[in-house]
């Protein structure tokens, strides 16, 4: 076959290969945007997205419950952005929530954040490098998203997370970010990013992409999906994001004191280069994969009562056959004692029973003896 005749067999079998359905389906693809509430006008961009997404809110913001209020009408998906302790020490701000918190501050803290946002489905971690390594903590959140019927989605901001871990075993129904948008704000990167998102979502049928409300992402987004094949932009260098940092401030121009935004822990927008210079840039974006789907997560992740109940279910066996466990032991400590009293020369055994001065130890028991000298003396056991 001649290289005429052989280019249009090949055109014809891809064709035919495309349209027989033997193309990887490209998955179920879930954006998450941190950070809304700070800043009205990126707050208002991230609402009006042309695509089901979820809208992640920081609480005690200005702008909070009236763009959740909107997101939700607009038939977005509504989540708390809750602030957790880093180990940079970056102070939270409102609602932070803290390693040396006792469990009623930690619960009530949660909790408040959760009522101050309407419409509130489920829950994320602003920052939390330090807490969500915490898996008492962890648990105490989880607990919180048993009582609201919540979902939770670990932004993995460290490797060594126990989060996802204990929601659940909670029985909580819980996801983990894929890839961060929004590290190198430069439209080449933003593009790459959220092609990786998509390459996870075929390989693996669904991929969590989280973003936050900068002016590049949202102008990304809206071109993204809606459609558009490029998009022209005046673009700064790219700035990377830490997200150990403070969500963008409640800006709406570049902050003229960088110095003094630091010292309030506010990110200043400021350029990689001494000399920054910005550049008209038109970029060319991938079109969206015919077999994505774009999820919200109130949908994704409902609340599944009876899975939580299963969950309860197996942790209570799992204490009780501790306890037993427990009682063993001190059955095996007692029988010792008895042994080492007998081997000593003497020592009746008159009674035994639970120490009165140890009834917070299930298992502490006390022995009540009497010595050869007719003296009685109790012993206590503690396993």
């Amino acid at each position: 076959m001649t290289i005429k005749h052989w280019l249009p067999a090949t055109a014809a079998l891809t064709l035919a290969l495309l349209f027989n359905g033997n193309t990887a389906c490209a998955g179920e693809l879930i954006i998450v945007i941190d950070d809304v509430g700070n800043n009205r006008a990126l707050g208002e961009q991230a609402v009006s997205l042309p695509a089901p997404v979820n809208l992640a809110f920081l609480p005690e913001t200005p702008y909070a419950k009236r763009l959740a209020e909107q997101a939700w009408q607009q038939g977005h998906n509504v989540m708390l952005h809750a602030p957790m302790a880093n180990t940079a020490g970056v102070p939270l701000g409102a609602g932070g929530l803290y390693p040396d918190m006792t469990e009623q501050q930690f619960k009530q803290t949660l909790n408040h954040s959760l009522d101050v946002i309407p419409h509130v489905s489920g829950f994320n971690n602003h920052m939390g490098s330090l807490l969500t390594q915490d898996c008492e903590k962890m648990r105490w959140a989880m607990e919180v998203a048993q009582q609201r019927q919540l979902f939770f989605v670990d932004s993995r901001t460290i490797a060594n997370s126990c989060a996802a871990r204990q929601a659940k075993a909670a029985g909580i129904a819980v996801l983990s970010r894929d890839v961060f948008l929004d590290n190198d704000r430069s439209y080449q990167a933003l593009e790459a990013q959220f092609n990786k998102a998509v390459a996870i979502a075929e390989k693996r049928g669904r991929a969590i992409l989280i973003g936050h409300p900068y002016k590049e992402s949202m102008a990304y987004l809206h071109a993204k999906l809606s459609g558009e094949i490029s998009i022209t932009q005046t673009e700064a260098a790219p700035v990377e994001h830490n997200h150990e940092l403070p969500a963008p401030a409640a800006l709406t121009t570049p902050n003229p004191n960088p110095e003094a935004a630091t010292r309030n822990h506010i990110q200043p927008t400021i350029q990689k280069t001494s000399h920054p210079q910005t550049r008209q840039q038109t970029v060319t974006l991938a079109p969206l994969p015919a077999g994505l789907t774009l999820k919200k997560l109130d949908t994704l992740l409902p609340f599944d009562a009876h899975r939580v109940q299963l969950a309860q279910q197996t942790r209570a066996k799992a204490i009780e056959l501790e306890q037993a466990k427990q009682r063993r032991k001190a059955q095996a400590k007692t029988r010792q004692a008895i042994a080492k009293l007998k081997a000593q020369g003497g020592g009746l055994l008159l009674a035994q029973h639970q120490s009165e001065d140890n009834k917070r130890s299930a298992n502490a028991s006390m022995l009540t003896v009497e010595l050869p000298n007719g003296e009685q003396k109790n012993l206590t056991l503690i396993p």
